[in-house]
């Protein structure tokens, strides 16, 4: 995993390349929330640490070790700068608030997850 710094709206992204487990080449920009105009040095400081957290998370994503909790910690932080900051905000506080303290709670992994886990917490919510 590699990672570039560039510009877009004002702000300063990290944009990591990689190859998904098909072998193809992906793109993910992520936000650093440094603004374009004098904040360079910092965004390049922080880079490493994106480039790591990120490459990090995918070897655990590629072996299904990562707690469902943390994967969704993850899929929100992603979020971000995809959707409507309202949306996104909607999104963290019911799952922050709701989902992962469930799922934190039973200590399953991605590749333990299935359907009926869902089914569980749709009636424990419910």
């Amino acid at each position: 995993m590699t990672g570039s710094l560039q510009t877009k709206n004002g702000k300063y992204f990290v944009v990591l390349s990689y190859k998904d487990f098909s072998g193809k080449w992906k793109q993910k920009w992520v936000g650093t929330g440094l603004e374009a105009k004098g904040d360079k040095r910092r965004a390049t400081e922080f880079m490493p640490q994106i480039v790591g957290e990120h490459a990090q998370m995918e070897v655990y994503l590629a072996k299904g070790e990562i707690l469902f909790a943390d994967f969704l910690k993850y899929w929100l932080e992603s979020k971000r700068d995809k959707i409507e900051l309202s949306t996104w905000e909607g999104y963290k506080v019911y799952t922050e608030k709701h989902t992962m303290p469930y799922f934190r709670s039973k200590g399953l992994t991605l590749t333990e997850l299935s359907p009926r886990h869902f089914v569980d917490y749709y009636n424990y919510e419910f």
